[in-house]
């Protein structure tokens, strides 16, 4: 079972591409970044996050992703890339399939901040932007445990959860997708 999940998760994640279209500005929903924003607005509340933040020149923050698992699980979550002034630069998409022992959903929000402009740059640019980590959590209702390895180089990803049902001891990959927001 373990080893054809693992193939399952390779496969998916060798799949996908690693860069969106670029969308004009004008085309962006102004209700869509007014939502991201508030996502962004309730991370900065977070005193844990603050160093993150005074750190990272650029942040993506998915404001609603949704996870689903019965042995093998599924989540996906799209969201805006933001510069230290928090203007939007691009758009963004993650999924993440998971193996283990796992049953249930969650929503949660997630951030992720890039040091430097330049790891960023790297990361949406490499051929496969793709994380992976093990991962233990317990989850019900709003109330939550979540303990996952959330740090590597100049990348650290952090969550909140908004809800749900889900019990796992899993491994994960993750990949993520990047569109340019052009002026």
């Amino acid at each position: 079972m373990m080893r054809s999940s693992a193939l399952i998760l390779a496969i998916l994640l060798a799949i996908g591409g690693c860069s969106l279209k670029p969308i004009p500005r004008q085309e962006l929903a102004q209700d869509k970044v007014d939502g991201v924003l508030k996502s962004l607005a309730a991370f900065r509340t977070e005193q844990r996050l603050a160093p993150f933040f005074d750190a990272a020149e650029v942040v993506a923050v998915y404001p609603m992703s949704v996870r689903a698992a019965t042995g093998v699980g599924m989540a996906y979550g799209s969201g805006l890339v933001f510069d230290r002034s928090d203007r939007p630069i691009g758009y963004t998409r993650m999924y993440q399939l998971t193996g283990g022992p796992q049953l249930g959903a969650q929503f949660y929000r997630q951030v992720m901040f890039f040091r430097t402009r330049a790891i960023y740059e790297a990361f949406t640019h490499s051929r496969a932007p793709a994380e992976f980590a093990g991962q233990v959590n317990a989850t019900l209702a709003v109330v939550g445990i979540n303990s996952t390895p959330a740090f590597n180089g100049d990348i650290a990803v952090f969550t909140q959860l908004h809800g749900g049902l889900l019990l796992e001891a899993s491994i994960s990959g993750q990949r993520y997708t990047f569109g340019a927001i052009s002026d």
